[in-house]
């Protein structure tokens, strides 16, 4: 097994352990794309009409995922939705049996009020951080509301 799919299996793992309510640090050189594919394709198997929802920084990095996704499980039938994180809406309702976020770590104003909304829409919620340091506020939401995933 190598390190990275060590990591993943680490991470997915905790994921379950905090039943559903993480986060973790995903830090280059370690990239998130396989992580998130696998964590989605994970949740969508275990029921064919279960809803997840995928929210990244920029268009790239949803065009890496769905190919980690294609190429894991070609031709499948998943209900996997993606967007900007600038396109999330604390007004609106985001109903999916599971949410990951990916690099929304407080570099913008509203990052927190997005992950507070998107946290309370979501039975399953993951979030991927991909810088170090967080804001203090982002800090004390994740304390409150999710589990930190440790990796070895």
């Amino acid at each position: 097994m190598t390190p990275i799919e060590k990591y993943n299996n680490e991470i997915m793992n905790g994921f379950q352990q905090a039943k559903g309510k993480g986060y973790c640090f995903c830090i280059n050189p370690i990239t998130p794309y396989k992580l998130v594919a696998l964590t989605a394709i994970n949740v969508c198997n275990k029921d064919k009409e279960r809803t997840c929802f995928i929210v990244t920084p920029y268009y790239d990095i949803s065009n890496k995922i769905k190919f980690e996704i294609e190429k894991i499980a070609p031709n499948n039938d998943f209900k996997i939705n993606f967007t900007g994180k600038q396109y999330i809406n604390p007004k609106f309702n985001y109903n999916y049996d599971c949410i990951i976020t990916i690099g929304i770590n407080g570099d913008e104003k509203d990052d927190i009020e997005k992950l507070r909304k998107l946290n309370s829409c979501s039975k399953f919620t993951l979030f991927i951080f991909t810088e170090s340091s967080l804001s203090a506020e982002i800090n004390e939401f994740l304390i409150r509301h999710s589990s930190f995933i440790k990796t070895s």
